[in-house]
């Protein structure tokens, strides 16, 4: 398939994965974090394993599997035995993981590479409990950042290595559904969440309280919730029911719908691009019983299914650091590559 037919079929799935999330958000959501989700995970882990995950050694990978598996350990030991501090050190973590991916995909010299690594371990440990480190390392980074700020820079590097008018009406669109879901307000349309939707969401509850915050949404959910002014401005839902009944709290949920929906099929829908495909039966029949094994554990208890692929979902989220460095670094080399002759244009 031709790189124009893949970024027109891509409109296609961004505008149809809106549609859906503006009538039924949070169900949307759920189907595609169960279903889709486990497999762009397997299929990711084994192309990114067959690429060293984009960074400059063989091995490199190996401290990101290994800080995946301690933030796993740790939020899950957190969630058993409620400990705020195992959230707290999990969010620094993921700070650090963050730091290290950039290290280990654009730094190659070892002494670089240690100052660089040090430098990153007192950040995160500075930053320890902030704010910033749990607001948005902690719950952003790993969900709404990933699914939606670093796809539309793969977008958006796109857009820009192609030239394509396919191309750039691909980010155009993109961009645009984000903003649709986010801001418009076309009512309710009819939505009343089900039970099912209110039990198995609860685990995201917190990211879409703070996402409403972030946004400016927090006074007009606080003067229908009834929300104390001064802790709408953090968390403006008194209750966990208000995600799915305030107005704004749909929103939001249209928002997350679009953003992981889109996430997940935009990979599946470049796969002779990316080729993540072309490996050998073996690993492709271990994907599928892996797959087919993590969607039995969502239809048996949804919040089983979290717990049980957390680390799964966390080791792509880290493994896939490097890539998002090289991308941005991408997308600020194509960036100079223009702004360059456009200077020496005005010089001359």
């Amino acid at each position: 398939m031709s790189l124009a037919r893949i970024n027109l079929l891509n409109i296609g799935l961004m505008l149809a994965s809106l549609a859906v999330a503006m009538v039924v958000p949070f169900e949307t959501f759920l189907l595609a974090y169960a279903v889709l989700g486990p497999l762009h995970y397997l299929t990711q882990i084994s192309w990114l394993h067959d690429r060293q995950c984009f960074t400059q050694n063989k091995r490199d990978w190996w401290p990101l599997l290994g800080l995946a598996a301690a933030i796993s350990a740790l939020t899950l030991t957190a969630i058993a035995y409620p400990t705020p501090a195992l959230v707290g050190w999990a969010h620094s973590l993921l700070l650090f993981s963050f730091g290290v991916g950039f290290t280990l995909a654009l730094i190659k010299d070892n002494v670089l590479r240690g100052t660089a690594l040090a430098a990153f371990a007192v950040v995160a440990f500075l930053m320890h409990g902030s704010p910033v480190t749990t607001i948005w390392f902690g719950i952003y980074l790993p969900t709404v950042i990933h699914v939606f700020v670093f796809t539309g820079a793969f977008v958006l590097y796109g857009a820009l290595k192609q030239r394509s008018l396919t191309a750039h009406s691909s980010l155009l669109v993109f961009v645009a559904c984000g903003a649709t879901a986010l801001f418009l307000d076309p009512g309710m349309l009819g939505y009343v969440a089900t039970d099912y939707a209110h039990e198995a969401y609860a685990e995201f509850t917190p990211m879409h309280g703070f996402l409403a915050a972030d946004l400016g949404f927090a006074d007009a959910i606080a003067s229908r919730t009834g929300a104390q002014p001064e802790a709408a401005q953090f968390y403006p839902f008194q209750d966990a029911s208000e995600v799915f009944t305030d107005p704004l709290g749909v929103q939001i949920g249209r928002f997350i719908g679009f953003a992981y929906t889109y996430h997940y099929l935009n990979w599946f829908s470049k796969t002779s691009i990316i080729g993540w495909h072309e490996v050998g039966k073996a690993r492709i029949a271990a994907i599928v019983v892996l797959w087919l094994a993590s969607i039995g554990l969502y239809a048996l208890d949804y919040v089983t299914g979290l717990r049980w692929l957390l680390f799964l979902s966390l080791l792509h989220v880290l493994l896939e650091f490097p890539l998002n460095h090289r991308t941005f670094a991408g997308i600020g080399s194509e960036l100079l590559a223009r702004v360059r002759p456009a200077k020496a244009a005005n010089a001359g």
